[in-house]
């Protein structure tokens, strides 16, 4: 009964600050935006011991977790653990494969890609990305905060009063960005407490401690912004930093929450996929798509995925109204290519996009220093059936007359004439007795209809014969024929017969 009475007073006592601090204005002015920051301080910490009190009053007892830590393929324990609740608790396909486990694996990795996908809005459209990682970075957190967290108006149980009215915490940046040299950036803060409070913004080096003042004056805390001049003694690479708001004596400080990167100017890296082998114009019903992709930075330095990153590969229809398949390609040390296998679709009525996708995907790797964008080929592809191929002659098809010695056009149609592709033909006797291989003096097709001229050897036998056409490709061994419906009357002279 004491929590609760002390709360209930808490909320009185936040109320009456904010209208104290609205009549106190008139005495020495301040910018409207500086009041309304405060009144939403005071509104959210009323919100904080609301929340309180409803646990005090019996709770909801509801599931809850603070994702304050990245994760990804390899990590395990309790964060983990966590993460599998949340995703559980979301309903996600494929989700029997990581129950009772505490270590992030593939599977669990992609059971983050599901839930990214589900809130792409808010995960990877803010970050220009086309698909789930499988990574929980910042962005995947805040989500998952805003789901789940326990802060706010989520407690787990009964947060202490605290002993001052102060606070300040670090907005931005607070983990995973990229700073320029040369550039300006603004830090962020939210900030109550006493007016007089001045703060110092500082850049520390982690790996060094190499520390760099932003401001040399100091500025009101009760402002919540300073911009950052990013300046070019500052070091990059593969260092990290952190940003403070010191507030000084009897004043609140706060940090950033994880570290950031600084590139420089002249490091911006461009991607590129120079190969990829194993596409091909048509694939059969369900046949396994065997990838093998090269993805470049501009120096020629393969883009690894210890380096950070991804390479993605999906199969939709060419109006892209479906996805039929998709992946995350698995980069081959000892080649230094990336694999991948799908299968095609089944429904040869449709066209297809094969798309490869590469990009940097993890936040806190070098790739992030080099300021790298996407980038992506797209093959177009069709599904055929198995089909034996075969011919059909349709002149001379039987009645026709042949003089000795004469050439005439033979006409086919299927299996066309191209290259690589050659054609013959035979006569056979009605008495089966003669079979003679005629030389065909030139053959091609048009409009689906191939022909070739053959020449009527003098040596023949007059009387009927049937004609044969054979065509071969050579790549294959494919051999396809057919034989006329009826006999041709080959003679010596015309008129005959």
């Amino acid at each position: 009964m004491e929590n609760k009475s002390f709360i209930v007073c808490a909320i009185l006592v936040a109320i009456g600050g904010a209208l104290l601090s609205a009549q106190m204005v008139d005495a020495t002015p301040s910018p409207a935006e500086e009041l309304r920051l405060q009144i939403q301080q005071l509104l959210a910490q009323v919100a904080n011991l609301q929340a309180q009190l409803g646990q005090l009053e019996g709770g909801s007892g509801q599931w809850c977790h603070n994702f304050d830590t990245n994760l990804r393929i390899g990590d395990s324990g309790s964060e983990v653990v966590a993460l599998r609740t949340a995703l559980e608790q979301e309903g996600l396909s494929g989700l029997k494969a990581i129950a009772g486990t505490s270590e992030f694996n593939e599977q669990m990795a992609s059971a983050v890609v599901g839930f990214q996908e589900k809130y792409k809005n808010e995960i990877l459209t803010p970050l220009g990305l086309p698909r789930g990682t499988g990574f929980v970075g910042s962005a995947s957190r805040a989500k998952l905060n805003a789901l789940y967290s326990c802060r706010g108006i989520r407690p787990t149980q009964p947060v202490p009063a605290p002993t001052s009215a102060s606070s300040m915490i670090v907005l931005s940046p607070n983990g995973g960005e990229t700073w320029e040299i040369g550039k300006t950036y603004d830090v962020t803060w939210s900030y109550v407490g006493p007016r007089e409070c001045t703060v110092s913004v500082i850049l520390t080096n982690v790996k060094s401690g190499m520390s760099y003042g932003g401001n040399n004056l100091p500025i009101s805390a009760v402002v919540g912004r300073y911009s950052f001049v990013v300046s070019d003694n500052i070091s990059t690479g593969s260092d990290v930093y952190k940003i403070e708001v010191n507030g000084g004596k009897g004043c609140p400080s706060d940090e950033s929450d994880r570290y950031f990167s600084v590139a420089s100017a002249e490091s911006a890296t461009t991607l590129s996929i120079a190969d990829v082998s194993g596409v091909k114009s048509s694939y059969t019903p369900g046949e396994k798509i065997i990838l093998a992709i090269k993805g470049m930075e501009s120096d020629g330095t393969p883009a690894m995925s210890s380096e950070g990153y991804n390479i993605q590969v999906y199969i939709y229809d060419s109006g892209r109204t479906k996805t039929y398949a998709g992946l995350n390609a698995v980069y081959n040390q000892l080649t230094g290519l990336w694999d991948a296998l799908l299968p095609a679709p089944t429904d040869t009525s449709l066209s297809y996009d094969l798309e490869v996708t590469l990009y940097c995907a993890t936040p806190g790797y070098p790739c992030m220093t080099r300021k790298t964008e996407q980038v992506n080929k797209v093959f177009r592809f069709n599904v055929v059936s198995v089909v034996t191929p075969s011919i059909t002659i349709l002149s001379p098809n039987g009645g026709e007359t042949w003089i000795l010695g004469k050439t005439y056009t033979v006409q086919w149609k299927g299996f066309e004439v191209q290259k690589g592709r050659w054609a013959y033909a035979t006569l056979f006797s009605a008495d089966g007795k003669e079979i003679h291989a005629i030389t065909v003096l030139s053959a091609g097709t048009s409009y689906g209809v191939s022909d070739a001229q053959v020449s009527v050897p003098t040596y023949l036998k007059g009387g009927p014969y049937r004609l044969q056409i054979t065509v071969i490709e050579g790549s294959t061994g494919i051999r396809v024929y057919d034989d006329s419906d009826g006999y041709i009357n080959i003679c010596e002279l015309a008129g005959c017969g």
